[in-house]
């Protein structure tokens, strides 16, 4: 048995699990990727009763199928029990939870993604030894049934946070120090606690499968089928805030538009700088170019809808951006203009630094020249097949079975080896009479 304990919680009702399409999503892919080599996976959680989350947490919950899918999740306590006893107990209800299914188990793996509750990592600190193989797992998320359960903690004063971190530090490196092998989700994580690891990786924790990336048939349509009286599709994803500066990309289109360039924008989001922009685009009589949408889906149906556009558009006052992995599977390629240029992406077409006419006389080419950017959309398409969940995963597969093997070698076959020492013995003997 894999066993996993976790201190993210599962939603139940009666005998159903729910989870997080991206949470079990996740899991089958690791399934895949272990292919039964440590055994059946077995998730270890605190429950939270489905009447306690939100609607609209709910709603983006999926009836997890334990036994058709082969995956076991086993409730470790329940959320509300968990939540008003000292965290003494805490530590307890995870000693024994892992204590109980520990025997059975050939490498466990302990994934903290609430850093604020040590109360997993303590109690598996108790609960194990240096016997069993160990795979320590830091991923911080922003997960509805965390907060929508109480289980988020409230913020502290800055005399606690230091306590809180100065705590995290010390029992997660604790646990590194043990583990064969630390995967952080944060090149953060990875520098501060993975120092203590001797075997740290950074894992993405990726959210595209592969299945989801556009074919290659479908982006040689789309590129082929360019024409110069159809307008170029951009299009931009985030939040309506500061940060993002939609309003310099709406400044840039009409600049572009003003020098002859046939472009439409359409930008997908919410916030509260929604109504400035619907003002400035009514200003700039933008109105049948320039479109504001509801934020995407979170699912594949997200890739299929940008599918449709000819490129990105990412504006920041910062100068640095994530990398939107929905944006590569759709095969667009980012045009980017930022006053440090936004050097961090690695499909990214500049438009300049800080100047709006620079900026619209690089779009303008572009939307006369559209062939320039069909190297950049093969290119957005195979990194997204790279960073892919099947991709992140099989490299997941790889390291556990390059780190566990070798620093478990005397744990995993210990009669065998002394077998083979007391033959060697005998035979000295013998050889000697």
């Amino acid at each position: 048995m894999y066993l996993i304990p976790t201190n993210q919680p599962i939603v139940t009702y009666g005998d159903d699990v729910y989870l997080k399409p991206s949470v079990a999503q996740s899991l089958r892919h690791l399934r895949t990727a272990l292919d039964g080599r440590f055994g059946k996976i077995t998730v270890l959680a605190p429950s939270v009763c489905r009447s306690s989350v939100d609607e609209c947490c709910r709603e983006r919950l999926q009836c997890f199928d334990s036994d058709r899918e082969g995956i076991e999740i086993a409730s470790a306590f329940t959320q509300a029990s968990y939540m008003v006893v000292p965290e003494s107990r805490k530590q307890k209800y995870w000693k024994e939870a892992i204590r109980n299914r520990l025997h059975d188990s050939s490498a466990i793996e302990v994934q903290l993604q609430n850093p604020g509750d040590l109360g997993l990592v303590r109690g598996v600190l108790q609960a194990i030894d240096g016997a069993i193989p160990t795979v320590f797992s830091h991923f911080q998320n922003d997960d509805c049934v965390q907060r929508a359960s109480g289980s988020t903690w409230p913020k502290p004063s800055r005399l606690q946070a230091q306590f809180i971190r100065h705590r995290i530090r010390r029992d997660c490196s604790a646990l590194v120090k043990r583990a064969d092998l630390s995967l952080f989700n944060r090149k953060e994580l990875l520098q501060t606690i993975g120092k203590y690891s001797k075997n740290p990786r950074f894992f993405a924790s990726p959210t595209i499968s592969e299945r989801d990336v556009i074919s290659e048939t479908q982006l040689v349509d789309r590129l082929e089928n360019y024409h110069r009286d159809q307008a170029f599709r951009l299009v931009c994803v985030g939040s309506f805030d500061p940060v993002n500066q939609f309003n310099l990309a709406v400044a840039i289109v009409r600049a572009a538009r003003d020098l002859g360039a046939n472009m439409s924008l359409d930008i997908y989001g919410q916030g509260s700088l929604r109504s400035e922009l619907q003002y400035q685009i009514a200003k700039l009589e933008l109105t049948r170019h320039v479109r504001l949408h509801a934020p995407l889906p979170e699912d594949a149906s997200a890739i299929a809808e940008l599918s449709q556009y000819d490129a990105a558009f990412s504006v920041s006052s910062h100068g640095k951006t994530t990398e939107p992995m929905e944006v590569y599977a759709a095969g667009l390629p980012i045009l980017t203009f930022g006053l440090k240029g936004m050097s961090n992406l690695r499909v990214g077409f500049p438009l300049g630094t800080d100047s709006i006419a620079e900026a619209a006389g690089r779009l303008a080419e572009l939307d006369m020249h559209r062939g320039m950017l069909v190297e950049f959309s093969f290119d957005a398409r195979s990194l997204a097949i790279e960073e892919s969940m099947e991709s992140w995963y099989a490299r997941r597969a790889d390291w556990m079975l390059d780190a566990i093997p070798r620093a478990h070698s005397k744990w995993v076959e210990p009669n065998r080896a002394s077998e083979n020492t007391r033959d060697e013995s005998i035979a000295m003997t013998v050889s000697r009479a």
